[in-house]
């Protein structure tokens, strides 16, 4: 809901959509099996689930249009799938209009003009003939030149090329070289050489034959786009009946799901790069009919990086909704959303949250002419080289021992919470492993804090330096505990707890 942008209301149509898809997809927890599938026994269909994403916008016709009527399709929003009305590929759509939940399997989508909704359209073959509108128009059409001579003439199709079917179902292309003989008055008459491409095949052919062909491939204009090659076939030989002037073939699935097998040189020609990632994926860049895709596929791998990048880029920048209301990423974004939208909403809010700040106070804060912030010294049991009493506690530490312990600052603001009840210490056991790693001579710092006894804290790290003496990896030790130490007694402190004047601190 936060990346369609759909209505609060359809929480119900989104669980819905979610729990279809994942019963429809492979399960970890089920050893890769799918839920359906393994309720069913039978193999689930996922075709459906490919089409269109939820709350993707698509026109649905409309059974009873009234009359007078601007379409006879309505927008509509993609929710669902329809399990229980109509076949497999029916949909759930939302309208826009009524907001109601309609069931059609004939939809095409609204947001991608190019793409032909193939079942509600009508395909090849099955096109409505024209109807005449005024005599004028037929007139104009066989009205002669004004020279007498027919304005198609057969030498005007010298040079052109021509889409021939043949027995096979393949359709070849031929270009028209040259007339035969003179040209006659009658133009179905005439004959033409023509070649085909690729190859030395010459075949004759009749005017009339050729404007049939030239007429049948100006109405298929439209353009078939393949999905994926889901298999090859190879390597082939001339002797082979599947020998399409190729040693191999490829399995191709088009959109409109018819699957083929044609020759692996043209769609090279066409797609490479898919040829490419089905040859790395299936092993067969050393074969021979296979190795020209070798290079591009090593750079192949570096396109799949950049596209997983530009994936997470696009997923990170792509537009966030709440409530069916998209939320700006900045403050510019939410100044081009109001343009967008022709208002100033967010502009307001802007204005009313800024104006609800009030002045923002922090640990810097000396308190405006009222009493300084405390300072607390941290305590800790001070240690000498030449002095292995750790209970003597004297009162004022000397040069040496500053060097190590930093002479510590607690600094608290004004208006810190004064504890209440009985105070409680804090101990810390600080020590340095000596040696902790073999290859480098690192050491290792570890302090274990407690409060009235309890642990509260802990502290495991390997130090930087390398082949430390005793004293150096146990002063590094003691200078992280009582910063450490500074720092839980500050929160502690923000937080009310009584903390004791001095905190006790036991080290090797």
């Amino acid at each position: 809901m936060d990346r369609t942008g759909c209505f609060p209301s359809c929480w119900l149509l989104v669980l819905g959509y979610v729990m279809f898809v994942m019963n429809h997809l492979a399960n970890p927890a089920l050893n890769w099996d799918i839920p359906l599938q393994r309720l069913t026994g039978n193999t689930v269909d996922i075709s459906i689930l490919l089409r269109y994403p939820f709350w993707h916008k698509v026109y649905a016709n409309i059974p009873n249009a009234t009359f007078p009527s601007d379409t006879r399709e309505q927008l509509c929003w993609m929710v669902g799938f329809s399990e229980t009305v109509g076949h497999a590929m029916t949909y759930k759509l939302l309208t826009c209009d009524t907001k109601k939940i309609i069931h059609r399997s004939s939809v095409r989508s609204a947001e991608d003009p190019s793409t032909v909704n193939v079942r509600a359209a009508p395909v090849d073959g099955e096109s409505i003939k024209q109807h005449i509108k005024s005599k004028h128009d037929v007139l104009q059409e066989i009205s002669t030149a004004p020279d007498g001579h027919t304005p198609n003439l057969p030498i005007d199709v010298t040079g052109r090329s021509v889409v021939i079917p043949q027995e096979n179902g393949e359709k070849l292309r031929a270009k028209i070289i040259e007339t035969i003989g003179n040209n006659s008055t009658k133009d179905e008459n005439t004959e033409f050489r023509l070649v085909y491409e690729k190859s030395d095949i010459e075949e004759v052919l009749t005017y009339q034959q050729i404007m049939e062909y030239l007429d049948e491939d100006e109405r298929n204009q439209r353009v078939w786009k393949f999905n994926r090659i889901s298999g090859h076939q190879g390597p082939l030989k001339q002797s082979d009946s599947d020998y399409k002037g190729s040693s191999f073939n490829v399995m191709i699935e088009w959109e409109n799901g018819e699957v083929t097998t044609e020759p692996l040189n043209i769609i090279a020609e066409d797609d490479p790069v898919t040829c490419a990632i089905y040859a790395l994926d299936n092993g067969l860049l050393d074969s021979p009919g296979w190795m020209r895709f070798r290079k591009l596929a090593r750079r192949q791998k570096k396109l799949f990086r950049m596209a997983n990048q530009a994936k997470l880029r696009s997923f990170r920048t792509a537009p966030r909704y709440m409530y069916g209301i998209e939320i700006p990423r900045d403050y510019q974004h939410a100044l081009e959303l109001d343009r967008k939208n022709g208002n100033t909403l967010w502009q307001d809010c802007t204005v009313l949250e800024l104006s609800q700040l009030k002045e923002y106070r922090t640990f810097k804060d000396m308190g405006k002419g009222k009493a300084p912030p405390l300072r607390f010294k941290d305590a800790c049991i001070r240690f000498r080289t030449n002095e292995p009493d750790y209970t003597d506690l004297p009162n004022r530490p000397s040069e040496w021992d500053k060097s190590i312990i930093g002479d510590a600052i607690e600094m608290l603001p004004h208006d810190a919470p004064k504890p209440l009840g009985k105070r409680v210490v804090m101990t810390h056991y600080v020590d340095a492993n000596l040696y902790h790693d073999w290859i480098t001579g690192r050491s290792v710092t570890g302090i274990l804090s407690l409060l009235n006894q309890t642990p509260i804290d802990w502290y495991s790290k390997k130090q930087s330096t390398v082949e430390t003496a005793t004293y150096g990896s146990e002063f590094v030790a003691t200078r992280v505990c009582i910063d450490r130490a500074v720092d839980i007694r500050a929160t502690l402190r923000y937080l009310g707890v009584p903390l004791a004047h001095r905190d006790v601190v036991w080290r090797q």
